[in-house]
């Protein structure tokens, strides 16, 4: 993203993985939790590629309505998850996967969120093409 021109936000909740991203992008990376963010400008799209998924389905809906209330009229707004209804610990993480049916009923009380499009995609992984991902585009409306 900011190899093409955008200006980046970057927040992760790790401070290792902040301090490793920060070297590796040229600027701060904020070291938040979803639920503690507060961001002070409204963003023009957001990008939450495997992050979110590690949020119990409790948190999901609550951080999703943190993020609209962030995103500008117009605004994309783009989340992964594992595809299935697995929620748990997995491999020492914790996971909640979804289906565009699950997914529906946790923004159904964000009217302002419409999803654009969705996509099921394979893990491109080594080993891992049993997997699958649910890709979501979402504007705000």
């Amino acid at each position: 993203f900011i190899e093409q021109g955008y200006v980046v936000e970057a927040v992760d909740g790790s401070k290792e993985m902040c301090k490793v991203a920060s070297e590796y992008i040229g600027q701060e990376v904020i070291c938040a939790r979803f639920q503690d963010y507060k961001p002070n400008k409204p963003f023009d799209g957001v990008w939450a590629c495997a992050s979110l998924l590690h949020l119990d389905r409790g948190q999901i809906g609550a951080v999703l309505r943190q993020i609209s209330s962030n995103l500008r009229k117009g605004g994309c707004f783009y989340a992964s998850f594992k595809y299935g209804s697995f929620e748990g610990e997995r491999n020492g993480r914790y996971f909640t996967d979804l289906t565009e049916e699950s997914f529906a009923s946790i923004i159904q009380n964000i009217p302002e969120l419409k999803i654009a499009k969705t996509k099921i995609t394979q893990d491109v992984r080594p080993n891992r093409n049993q997997e699958k991902w649910l890709n979501l585009f979402l504007i705000k409306h």
